[in-house]
């Protein structure tokens, strides 16, 4: 092959025919940041002849609720506190190998939180358009939309203190083999991530943890997805008062109608509750995602909600 990027790669100048089989290991630490998504897509548009193979064909990327204090056993043996160096060097994302570090996993299993079919990449979705999966809102990273959003829940299997989540990726490679960087897994080239929480919460068997997963070219965004009791009073209120004010704008109708109007409002409302979001903004590998919605006003016009 010439000396280049596969993505420069013109058949009929640079080589002489398509490709029967394309492979590609353009996977690093985040999963996308490399490039394979960009790689990927050119090489099925333009490389791979009709009824060829991609490896990988598909990514997946997991998340597992996580319970993992670094400096806990040092503080307990020293019998320091060392909580004011954690805040000091604190991020949101630390690469780790989860296994090197006495932790425990709050689930049994991990939570597929985004799946990527290799050989139908998503294009870039319209400014506004609807990304996020079973929604009618648009999650952004950064200044653009996102590619894909996708909001999932795990259930907590032992009770304990969630720090975050622990996150890795797997490779569909055909005929049953996965490459994965899990922290069963026995290789040793990439590390997994804790997306870690701004303040470790205690989780009880039987809750739920709620995440929102979203990539774009080249990085992957995990957030949690938690409203405390206050944060959800206050959130009602607010509903509350918005329902009044739009009550009070609307011209004198009939009662049906009116009713209608209400229940679309309100079905438009709880959307945004439901997608948990408040205002949480992000920045690649950790560029809290912002959220737009589409919808209609009460009075029939287009309007836009970013919660």
């Amino acid at each position: 092959l010439p000396p280049m990027m596969s993505t420069r790669l013109q058949v009929g100048e640079d080589v002489p025919e398509k490709f029967d089989i394309v492979v590609s290991e353009v996977m690093d630490l985040w999963c996308l940041g490399e490039g394979i998504l960009p790689t990927m897509r050119h090489a099925h548009q333009k490389l791979l002849a009709e009824g060829g193979v991609l490896i990988p064909s598909r990514l997946a990327v997991f998340a597992q609720p996580l319970e993992l204090q670094p400096w806990a056993q040092v503080e307990r043996e020293q019998k320091v506190n060392l909580s004011p160096v954690g805040k000091l060097f604190s991020s949101k994302f630390s690469p780790i190998r989860i296994n090197q570090f006495p932790h425990r996993m709050l689930s049994e299993e991990p939570c597929p939180v985004l799946e990527i079919d290799l050989r139908n990449i998503p294009a870039a979705p319209a400014e506004g358009a609807p990304n996020l999966e079973n929604a009618t809102l648009c999650i952004r990273m950064g200044q653009k939309p996102a590619l894909y959003a996708k909001a999932s829940q795990v259930p907590i299997s032992s009770s304990g203190m969630l720090c975050g989540y622990g996150i890795w990726w797997a490779a569909d490679l055909g005929y049953g083999q996965v490459l994965s960087s899990g922290p069963r897994s026995p290789q040793r080239s990439w590390k997994q991530l804790v997306r870690w929480l701004p303040e470790p919460r205690f989780v009880s068997e039987g809750d739920s943890a709620q995440m929102l997963a979203c990539y774009n070219e080249l990085s992957v965004n995990v957030e949690d997805i938690y409203m405390s009791e206050d944060m959800a009073q206050q959130y009602s209120q607010q509903m509350q008062a918005e329902r009044q004010r739009v009550e009070a704008s609307l011209p004198q109708q009939q009662p049906q109608q009116q009713q209608q109007q209400r229940q679309q409002h309100q079905q438009q409302q709880q959307q945004c509750a439901a997608a948990a979001l408040s205002s949480m903004r992000a920045a690649p590998h950790g560029q809290a995602p912002q959220f737009h919605q589409q919808a209609q006003s009460p009075m029939g016009s287009s309007a836009s909600s970013a919660p």
